[in-house]
């Protein structure tokens, strides 16, 4: 468990891989225009993330006495907005985790690890969002 709460009804508990569910949902959207992956970190093949296999580097969650925060390490397709694509995993994100547990991570950060097209390009760029 990531977090833990006792309230006057009963225990509130987060898993990590509920949080990770949140967010693979969330990216899904985008279609193959975004690929949860740590490029620097991973060993696996792109075409292996693109068709939907799981990167255990690429979502980073930890707990904190401020919450949750959260690191998603994406590559984005070339042409894609970074700018929009991060914003908009900002948001949805945090509107998933406030829909199913009430309240807002403490901290989301969307780090770009890479642009790809035919080819993957290395990148570092984050972008973030705190409470």
């Amino acid at each position: 468990m990531i977090y833990q709460k006792n309230t006057n009804i009963g225990q509130i508990s987060v898993a990590k891989n509920v949080v990770t569910e949140i967010i693979y949902k969330v990216v899904r959207v985008f279609g193959n225009n975004v690929v949860v992956d740590n490029y620097a970190k991973s060993s696996n093949k792109l075409y292996y993330k693109m068709s939907g296999g799981a990167d255990s580097n690429a979502i980073e969650i930890t707990n904190s006495e401020s919450g949750i925060a959260i690191k998603i390490y994406i590559m984005v397709k070339f042409g894609t907005s970074i700018s929009k694509v991060s914003k908009l995993i900002i948001s949805a994100v945090n509107e998933g985790f406030e829909k199913t547990f009430g309240m807002k991570p403490s901290s989301i950060e969307v780090i770009i690890t890479g642009v790809f097209s035919k080819n993957v390009v290395k990148r570092n760029i984050k972008v973030t969002e705190k409470r």
